[in-house]
């Protein structure tokens, strides 16, 4: 593979991580490269304890809570804290740009640009500065229209039903 493609997983319906996984195991497979980066996801998630005994992938998992999950008295404590974790994460992605992967997979991106914790010149950068044989996947709830001529592949995960939104809450092994 010369050319590495940009997908794009995108919208407010269930399956963006598991899309986005779905490639990281086809692509191991085939004996790929790849490194999973997961920001805003709390651990443990299924995902993650499983990817993290396969040895051909390196995980980038920081301690970051999405604000939506934030008690409101702890607000400016959390932000700060998510800013330090999406600091790191940052570092860590930028030297990871410059390694030999086949796949980066960057679950939830997408909601750090809405929440204003990266910018829109930073994610065209990490689009651009990968290796060229790199596929690169980025997730998360919106989509801006300037993102869409840099992505190859754009699916939108479109909410119907979701049992969630009756008051059943999330469940291990199926949600997380």
């Amino acid at each position: 593979m010369k050319t590495g493609r940009v997908h794009i997983y995108y919208g407010k319906g269930k399956g963006k991580t598991t899309s986005a996984l779905g490639l990281v195991l086809r692509s191991l497979g085939w004996k790929k490269k790849i490194a999973v980066f997961f920001f805003l996801k709390p651990s443990p998630t299924g995902e993650k304890r499983f990817l993290a005994q396969i040895s051909d992938i390196k995980i980038y998992s920081y301690n970051q809570i999405h604000p939506i999950f934030w008690r409101k008295n702890q607000e400016r404590k959390e932000w700060r804290k998510l800013l330090s974790e999406v600091k790191k994460a940052l570092n860590d992605l930028d030297i990871v740009l410059t390694q030999k992967y086949d796949l980066i997979v960057l679950d939830e991106i997408l909601n750090l640009l809405d929440l204003g914790l990266i910018t829109r010149d930073y994610l065209i950068k990490i689009i651009k500065s990968r290796l060229p044989r790199t596929e690169i996947v980025l997730t998360g709830r919106k989509c801006p229209r300037f993102l869409k001529k840099y992505a190859d592949y754009i699916t939108e995960m479109k909410f119907v039903k979701n049992p969630y939104y009756s008051g059943i809450k999330a469940r291990r092994g199926i949600e997380y």
